[in-house]
């Protein structure tokens, strides 16, 4: 989630506090606590659709773009006429389960403090073999003391259209962020060109020396060097995603990746004051990090997906069919590990959050089953759950981030914003990471749907905490606005999350009534299976909805889909 630009720390002080940072010692704590994770067939809550007692009284959330505030204070508004809300004789919303501070009954508190190696470290990497789609091999090298970060990157890029390629055109997010990336050496197809040549602002823009034709193959070799900067107080989503602080260096936004093709051009979707604009084609991935700069005694950890192996101080991490691959780089993040089937899932911590963080573990290796089971399989190795030093949340493949202010406003209650973000940050790994959509031109369709997802999790796992879901998550905003709309067409984080979050998880809600859940959910997982792997347009939801409703869809639509020109 990427809120409006902020401004930097001061670089001075930034410096003499990281050389604190870098001291740190790495604390590991690790436990194999088995959450319990009850599967969903998802119907509303007795009650949950159609009660209209007055909301219970709930202190607002941290500031975050899910609650829409950007970090500041934003008053509750009553709930709108006829929102659901608190039954009356609804138990207490602080009623504890034993996916937050319990344990499952028959299974002991974790005890005792472990390395922080992860679940999957010993995974040896699979074969690559033949690819259908491109391909990165990464070799970083980050001097944690200067927080700098040398790449050499090669992609591979098959050519999947039907049209014979005159350029290839890579995204390079690092670049939209000043003084932040510096493209050092470039060559096509083993022929060297000018750094200086083809870099033109967020886009890569390379001449091939012939035509590529359907069905063939580019490489692009590059050497770049980033130079992080220190992330403001107030960072926000994607802008906190790449950048160091005093506890935490993050590398989400980092690397040039392929553009898209999208009517018969390469498309670099345009950064706007709100939303995201990342949009990738899934891709294989090879990433060898190693660490420079280290004072003595520092054991940093470096928290990647997918399959990990270490030797001669290098950690290698290989990634299949992922839109990005992102890593996070600290010395001062407890871990604690539990399985989700046969999925290990992951959650890093700061220490003082220990008790926020087991809980984060807990909801996101429920959320994994559950939503394996609603949506498909979980496409990854693994799942790491990172605790963000930054505002609200962000998403990637393998791995997202829930900011700290929500770890430190948890008070053991599943009515509270650590579980809904946790829940939605773990639904985007099928609504955005496998089946992919434009942020900037379709944005409903990966945060709608992972909205929705929230309100699932808890008629599954957290009955008693929907009216609060309802009244603090939804109906205190009012939303309003067409769903459709384009995260271009927003001035403020306040309108963009009512329409397209909110106003899109209703339209959800009132699809499943017209529909039934069963055939919403058959819907659901027709459309992840169909497009696995691709990049799917709003119409192409709608289509597969209707073909699985038997009960007209118009009127709904007609209600939140802002009618074409």
């Amino acid at each position: 989630m990427c809120g409006p630009p902020s401004a930097r720390i001061p670089t001075a002080a930034g410096a003499v506090l990281a050389g604190v940072a870098i001291l740190a010692l790495a604390l590991a704590l690790r436990t194999g606590a088995t959450p319990r994770t009850a599967l969903l067939h998802a119907q509303p809550a007795q009650g949950a659709g159609d009660a209209r007692s007055p909301a219970a009284a709930t202190a607002p959330p941290p500031a975050g773009e899910h609650d829409g505030r950007a970090a500041e204070p934003s008053p509750a508004s009553p709930p709108a006429a006829g929102a659901p809300s608190a039954a009356a004789g609804e138990p207490d919303q602080t009623e504890k389960s034993d996916l937050m501070d319990g344990y499952p009954m028959g299974l002991a508190a974790p005890a005792g403090i472990a390395p922080s190696a992860a679940a999957h470290d010993e995974v040896t990497p699979a074969e690559v073999g033949v690819r259908g789609r491109p391909y990165y091999d990464l070799e970083a090298e980050l001097d944690v003391a200067r927080r700098t970060v040398r790449v050499r990157q090669r992609l591979e890029y098959p050519n999947r259209s039907g049209d014979a390629l005159p350029d290839l055109v890579p995204a390079v997010a690092p670049n939209r962020r000043p003084g932040v990336f510096t493209l050092d050496e470039l060559a096509m197809d083993g022929a060297p060109l000018a750094p200086g040549c083809c870099l033109d602002g967020a886009a890569l823009r390379l001449p091939l020396p012939q035509p590529l034709p359907p069905g063939g193959q580019a490489v692009v070799t590059l050497s770049y060097t980033l130079r992080l900067p220190p992330l403001p107080a107030q960072a926000i989503g994607a802008g906190g995603a790449l950048g160091w602080t005093l506890r935490q260096i993050n590398l989400g936004e980092w690397l040039p990746l392929a553009a898209v093709r999208k009517d018969g051009q390469w498309y670099v979707p345009p950064a706007g004051a709100v939303g995201e604009d990342a949009l990738h084609d899934a891709a294989d991935f090879d990433l060898a990090v190693t660490l420079t700069g280290l004072p003595p005694l520092a054991e940093p950890q470096i928290i990647a997906p997918g399959t990990r192996t270490v030797g001669g101080g290098v950690h290698r991490f290989h990634l299949e069919r992922s839109r990005t691959i992102a890593w996070v780089v600290s010395s001062q993040m407890a871990v604690a590990t539990a399985p989700a089937g046969d999925v290990p899932v992951e959650s890093y911590f700061f220490p003082a959050h220990e008790r926020a963080g087991q809980a984060a573990l807990r909801v996101a290796a429920a959320a994994l089953q559950q939503f394996s089971q609603l949506f498909g399989p979980y496409p990854y190795p693994s799942l790491a759950v990172v605790e963000g030093d930054f505002l609200d949340g962000m998403e990637y493949c393998g791995l997202v981030f829930v900011g700290r202010d929500y770890y430190g406003a948890y008070d053991g209650s599943a009515a509270n914003y650590l579980t809904a973000i946790t829940a939605h940050e773990v639904a985007h790994q099928w609504w955005h990471c496998r089946v992919g959509n434009d942020p900037v031109a379709e944005p409903w369709l990966d945060e709608a749907l992972a909205t929705f997802a929230e309100l699932l999790f808890y008629e599954a796992h957290f009955p008693q905490a929907l009216p609060w879901w309802w009244n603090v998550r939804v109906q205190r905003f009012q939303p309003r606005g067409w769903v459709n709309r384009a995260a271009s067409e927003f001035s403020t984080l306040r309108a963009y999350i009512d329409a397209v979050y909110l106003r899109g998880a209703l339209m959800l809600h009132e699809l499943r009534a017209q529909m039934g859940a069963p055939a919403l959910q058959a819907a659901f997982l027709d459309y992840a299976t169909r497009y696995d792997g691709q990049i799917a347009t709003g119409d192409a939801l709608w289509a597969i909805l209707e073909r699985h409703s038997s009960a007209p869809l118009d009127h709904v639509r007609a209600r939140y889909w802002r009618p074409a020109p």
